[in-house]
């Protein structure tokens, strides 16, 4: 029996590789924490449908090129658009985590996280998804690209062991948040200029 494009979210955001992901990174005086738990929220939200999965191809809900998309404006859930017709590979479970990431912070009602931070946070965790899953990340990808650092190190200190949540390194992490307003998908919006995005959480 085919599963539903929900159900199937669900289980990804379950399973073992998702789960992971973990890191923690700071926002103003507050420390923020990625980790299974997050995205097992981001799971329940989806089951208990305050978070819908549509599949789309209107460019009003997913820009071109984007595989899927977050949208956490509507007065009560978010909405996770999937591009119609996309093949399910590493490609778009990265754009997943990265989206789910953001979904994540809304279930959780971080609203006072900053656009810049939050994406600079969903690449890390769309970076470590790739790399854990030996994803060759393509050099078209520049974001991603300058994210992979920042897992990297991330992934040292998994297999150091040594603590079992670790924070993300401020050097690298700085760089990302230097290129993520310099790019064109960027530019205008909240995530160069200083603003946040709409929530509903």
């Amino acid at each position: 029996m085919a599963i539903s494009l929900s159900d199937r979210v669900i289980r990804f955001l379950c399973g073992p590789e998702v789960g992971r992901i973990r890191f923690t990174f700071p926002e103003a005086a507050a420390t923020i924490t990625i980790n299974r738990a997050m995205y097992g929220r981001v799971a329940k939200a989806i089951k208990d449908h305050s978070i819908g999965i549509f599949p789309a191809t209107d460019p009003a809900l997913i820009p071109p090129g984007s595989s899927a998309i977050y949208d956490g404006s509507p007065a009560k859930g978010g909405t996770i658009f999937i591009r119609a017709g996309k093949h399910w590979g590493r490609d778009l479970e990265g754009d997943l985590v990265h989206e789910c990431t953001h979904a994540g912070f809304d279930v959780d009602k971080l609203i006072g996280l900053t656009a810049l931070t939050e994406e600079a946070a969903a690449f890390v965790a769309e970076a470590l998804y790739y790399r854990m899953s030996h994803f060759s990340i393509p050099s078209s990808w520049v974001v991603q690209n300058v994210a992979r650092p920042v897992a990297d190190r991330l992934l040292h200190q998994y297999q150091a062991g040594n603590t079992p949540i670790p924070g993300i390194d401020p050097a690298t992490f700085n760089a990302l948040l230097a290129v993520i307003p310099l790019r064109p998908t960027y530019q205008g919006g909240p995530a160069a200029t200083g603003g946040s995005y709409v929530h509903n959480g």
